[in-house]
């Protein structure tokens, strides 16, 4: 079997026949880190704009449920409390009162 990093240094394309299976390899080139930082950037993205309307679900009801939120947003409930855990812990969201009869808290952010 060869090696991936020779399919790495490939500069076209290359096919290699090997019983019924075809190996395919599209210009990629050693270091090549887009994959790498898309997927980073995209899940940034989505994690800061799930971040918002999760804050915005909250200011809005400040009664609602982890999951209703999950439900609303078309997350786990886990992704909720990774989420909640974040606001909290950069000081965006604060819990008044127990889990259950008590309220979120979205603290305004003084202007600079």
């Amino acid at each position: 079997m060869t090696p991936f990093s020779e399919y790495l240094e490939a500069s076209e394309p290359t096919r290699r026949e090997r019983a019924e299976n075809w190996r395919v390899a599209i210009g990629l080139q050693k270091g090549d880190e887009t994959t790498t930082n898309v997927t980073e950037n995209v899940t940034e993205n989505v994690t800061e704009n799930r971040a918002a309307r999760l804050l915005s679900l909250i200011a809005a009801n400040p009664a609602v449920s982890t999951g209703e939120l999950a439900s609303i947003l078309g997350v786990t409930r886990r992704t909720i409390a990774r989420d909640i855990a974040a606001l909290k812990a950069s000081n965006r969201l604060r819990r008044i009162g127990p889990d259950k009869g008590g309220h979120w808290d979205v603290p305004t952010m003084p202007s600079p």
